[in-house]
């Protein structure tokens, strides 16, 4: 199969077609001559962490696992080449094996799309305490002033007291501590993902507590970029030196 990186127009799901969402990928090969493009069947992937801090789980493995599979039904694949663009229709079969209805099935796949969301909620939030925390570090080693070097440890400890919430930090310690939201949240739509069949009330009220918990330490991450952010900022504006953004 031939086509860009959104392949359907999601004509049984419009809430998350291609004109509602971001490109992301995969992409169909653009060489010289004949190109083979093969979809898997599976919606993007979530956004990975950028600079993982245990090496306990495969981050790409991971997030294929929680790209969801596409409902059975009519899609559309496009081809654009320059102002021209050229689609087809194509549908997706049901395993005539699994008995589990549409509804089901859509029940499934709207509840893995979601916690797919949340999972690049969080790996946004942890590539965003990386980002500043390697600012930070950076100039405590290039500055002696003992002003800035507190505010900056006290910078760090409030970004890890978000980052420890987000993701296991000791997962690669002989005894590693327990799993954290955005593990928790992996392993849940591994759960759903194991049956074709509704998710239980049960999964559906751990997702509902897990997106309450991300949204809270989200809220205390904005916290964190705010005020000490830009208390820090002073104390390095006024060293002369460049502000640390996120």
């Amino acid at each position: 199969m031939s086509g860009t990186n959104h392949l359907s127009a999601f004509t049984q799901l419009p809430q998350v077609s291609s004109e509602d969402e971001p490109e992301k990928g995969p992409f169909a090969p653009a060489e010289a001559g004949m190109n083979r493009f093969v979809w898997d069947g599976r919606y993007p992937k979530p956004t990975k962490v950028d600079k993982p801090r245990t090496k306990s789980r495969d981050e790409e493995s991971s997030s294929d696992d929680i790209a969801p599979l596409a409902l059975p039904g009519a899609y559309e694949v496009r081809l654009s080449v320059g102002s021209e663009t050229f689609s087809a229709p194509f549908t997706l079969l049901a395993d005539p094996r699994v008995p589990a209805s549409l509804d089901d099935r859509r029940a499934a796949f709207e509840l893995r799309l979601g916690i797919r969301d949340r999972v690049s909620e969080a790996a946004e939030a942890l590539n965003q305490i990386q980002r500043v925390r390697d600012q930070v570090e950076g100039w405590l080693k290039r500055s002696d002033d003992s002003g800035l070097k507190d505010a900056g440890k006290a910078l760090l400890e409030r970004l890890k007291g978000v980052e420890g919430e987000l993701v296991n930090l000791n997962a690669d310690k002989p005894r590693p501590g327990g799993n954290r939201i955005k593990e928790k949240l992996e392993i849940l739509s591994g759960m759903i993902g194991e049956s074709d069949d509704a998710p239980t009330r049960g999964a559906t009220e751990v997702y509902a507590e897990l997106r309450r918990q991300l949204d809270e330490q989200r809220r205390k991450l904005a916290e964190v970029l705010d005020e000490p952010v830009r208390g820090f900022n002073e104390l390095v504006g006024g060293l002369g030196l460049s502000a640390v953004g996120p």
